[in-house]
């Protein structure tokens, strides 16, 4: 169960209301002067007089950082190389207006035919399990030819480790009695006095597997074996991975050896070793937003426009209430979780990374720590959150059978239902139901993918671990991201325009001239639109020429999620609730979603003695909260028109494309861009940096590739575009960091 805080997560505070924003109103057309172009000289931009980035905004600088040539380890029938994947962070369910808060990166002028994204895992173990005995028929198939008798790997065998009490019960309870987690989790309680959450038992069981992993001489023949026949036929591999790249007609594979020497002389046309050996992720290697990466692929010469005063987008903080000293303290206005830290030796959340890079300050959010209510007081209706568990299981299995089987999606509702998961009028039910699916997406189940849904939640938190971390640092969360960006920019630096409020779009085959409010224009060769799906859908920007009618009908077909946070203050002899306890869940017999979930905040790891706790509301109730008199001030203000972004019901990876493709020289990215990741703060650090990876080929490699668009929609998604060319690209080797079946 997870707080989306996503980009967008607005707070509020004495009580300041901060949600979904009321805003309709477009701006006024403005007065469009001569465009100004963009020299070849960083930072040559004429506009009216702004605010500049103080000397204290930007951290020190560090080394320039490398790019692997295989970055995100792709995988596919025809290509295999390692892949790894992006941990996600509870707090960034969100995008924004950049990844760093620039509404805009504008480059000047021409990488890969495709975008370069995560590792995503399907929804459901049992399908990916199914899905890859498919493929390995396939494979087996195919490699008859070459080697008759291909030898089936052996299991591992595990090595001599010594085992800790814990770890040796884990095993005797798991392997030699096979019993189910839940039992494992009573047994833990009984004969230990410890109390583990089920999957904080599976991550355990699946590290200490892979602790007593040792390779064997069958495993070892197997990877020669697999190399020796990769080796004969990577030009087979390339030449049919052609096709899915945009080639005409599909080459021979001596042909295509011969052209590669061409064009690159002893180059070996895949990573080196070193290339797989390295973290994808790697935070010291790849930048968390676009413009760093053109940085780091020496691409000076770029204008990041900032809507705000401060860059940050939605991960923004303001101060509130006041301490014993009279000084107030700080709370996150959007994002406000890291969300799936990480699961030794798998990969880790990139925003994680960043965040004990820049010490953030932070606690662990336990989610079992809660309890409930109704208006007659406290009820204990815990038992309900097993029942939706274990119903979801069942959503999540079927979730695989849609993907794999190429099946009509359907509401998450719908899943629920047939999962028997049926809350009907029962308040503490519907409470449940709106604590495990709105208190993560921000909307109810009726309007969310049931595949996708469940794609969401796993390429993050299975992936990574389903650990979930409030941030709650003085300087904000948005540190790590001023952080990264003193790595590139300079104070003061002219190539960072705050407080610029784009107006006009306007684009053709030789660049982007971007008219701002305020009277001003930057031209370019190249531009990163960041805005939130929420502005895209405002029409409070203008395109010229209009987008073209299958980029329009991806971007009205996304929803933008409301999530408001509330936060109170009260004197410390006046605490009325259990501060023992996390969270609070309030089941209202009226109606659903009424100020159902609060959230202590004086307790000991976040600020004991604060007296604070927030109250957390999402869309019809976040409209109406934010529509009061006593509003202070609205977080989703034409910057963002929402939280963050959410995947309907029946839509397709091809309207997904649709949403994230380039129209022309305009790129788009943020955490609606993102297949797996949407929604999260880590999506939009995925897809910001793969466009910069994507611009900076263009100008560096005078390679210009349009990314793939569909005129004409399928109904559902086929299994073979699940791949990168969609941001989509299926792989299970290492599903279950996070979380083990079983």
């Amino acid at each position: 169960m997870n707080n989306n805080f996503s980009d967008s997560e607005w707070a509020s505070t004495n009580p300041v209301l901060l949600g979904p924003n009321d805003y309709e109103t477009p701006y006024p057309a403005p007065r469009i002067p001569p465009p100004i172009e963009v020299s070849s000289l960083p930072g040559h931009v004429v506009a009216v007089p702004r605010p500049k980035s103080s000397p204290s905004t930007f951290g020190p600088n560090v080394e320039d950082l490398l790019f692997p040539e295989n970055p995100f380890r792709l995988k596919s029938d025809e290509y295999m190389s390692p892949m790894s994947s992006m941990a996600s962070l509870q707090t960034s369910k969100a995008s924004s207006t950049s990844y760093y808060g620039g509404d805009f990166g504008l480059l000047p002028t021409t990488m890969s035919p495709i975008r370069s994204g995560p590792v995503p895992i399907a929804p459901d173990p049992i399908g990916l399990r199914q899905m890859n005995a498919l493929k390995r028929m396939r494979e087996e198939e195919d490699y008859s030819d070459f080697n008759q008798k291909r030898r089936k790997r052996a299991p591992s065998q595990t090595g001599p480790i010594e085992l800790n009490e814990e770890e040796q019960l884990l095993l005797k309870l798991k392997e030699e009695e096979n019993l189910p987690w839940k039992d494992i989790a009573v047994r833990f309680q009984t004969e230990l006095g410890k109390s583990y959450q089920v999957p904080a038992l599976q991550m355990r069981f699946k590290r200490l597997r892979e602790r007593m992993r040792t390779w064997t001489e069958t495993d070892v023949q197997a990877l020669e074996q697999a190399y020796d026949y990769w080796e004969k036929f990577q030009f087979d591999i390339i030449a049919a991975k052609m096709l899915d790249f945009g080639a005409s007609e599909r080459w021979p594979a001596k042909y295509c050896a011969r052209k590669w020497e061409e064009i690159h002389p002893g180059r070996v046309p895949f990573a080196t070793q070193s290339n797989f050996l390295q973290d994808p992720w790697d935070t010291e290697r790849y930048s968390p937003v676009d413009s760093q990466t053109l940085s780091n692929a020496s691409v000076t010469d770029f204008v990041i426009l900032e809507y705000l005063a401060d860059i940050g987008g939605r991960v923004s903080h303001t101060k509130f209430g006041r301490k014993a000293d009279g000084t107030p303290f700080v709370v996150e206005l959007g994002a406000n979780w890291v969300q799936g830290l990480g699961t030794p030796p798998g990969p880790e959340n990139p925003i994680w990374t960043l965040a004990k890079k820049y010490n953030l300050t932070n606690s662990y959010s336990d989610y079992d720590s809660i309890e409930t209510f109704n208006e007659t007081g406290t009820v204990d209706f815990t038992s309900l959150l097993d029942e939706y568990e274990d119903a979801y299981a069942t959503v999540e299995q079927n979730a695989g059978y849609i993907l794999t089987q190429n099946l009509q999606d359907r509401s998450a509702r719908a899943g629920l239902s047939l999962a028997g998961w049926k809350p009907g009028r029962n308040a503490a039910a519907q409470a449940v139901d709106w604590w495990e699916f709105d208190f993560e997406y921000s909307v109810p189940p009726e309007q969310s993918s049931q595949e996708f849904a469940v794609v969401n939640y796993n390429t993050t938190y299975y992936q990574w671990s389903n650990e979930n971390n409030f941030v709650l640092d003085e300087r904000g969360f948005n540190t790590f991201i001023k952080g990264e960006a003193g790595t590139f920019l300079r104070d003061e630096d002219p190539r960072l325009l705050l407080n610029t409020i784009v107006a006009n779009i306007s684009y053709d085959d030789s660049g982007v001239t971007i008219h701002n409010e305020d009277g001003s224009c930057v031209r370019a060769d190249y531009a990163i639109c960041t805005f939130s799906l929420g502005v895209l859908q405002s029409d409070t920007i203008t395109f010229e020429p209009e987008l073209p009618s299958w980029k329009q009908i991806g971007i009205e077909t996304f929803s933008m999620g409301a999530y408001t946070k509330i936060f109170l203050q009260f004197p410390p002899d006046q605490i009325f609730w259990n501060t023992s306890y996390q969270f609070f869940l309030y089941a209202d017999p009226k109606e659903r979603g009424y100020y159902p979930i609060f959230q202590s905040l004086d307790a000991e790891g976040f600020l004991p003695s604060s007296g604070i706790i927030f109250v957390t509301v999402v869309q019809s109730q976040s409209y109406v909260v934010e529509s009061q008199d006593d509003q202070i001030s609205s977080p989703c203000q034409p910057w963002a028109y929402g939280s963050y972004s959410n995947w309907p019901p029946g839509t397709t990876l091809e309207m997904h494309q649709n949403l994230r493709a380039n129209v022309g020289r305009l790129y788009f990215a943020g955490e609606a861009t993102s297949a797996q990741y949407f929604g999260f703060l880590h999506g939009a650090w995925v897809e910001g940096r793969a466009v910069g990876e994507k611009i900076a080929g263009l100008i560096n490699r005078s390679n210009q590739t349009e990314e793939v668009h569909y005129e004409n929609l399928h109904g559902t998604t086929l299994e073979e575009e699940y791949n990168i060319t969609n941001g989509f690209i299926l792989e299970s080797t290492f599903l279950t960091y996070g979380f083990e079946s079983g």
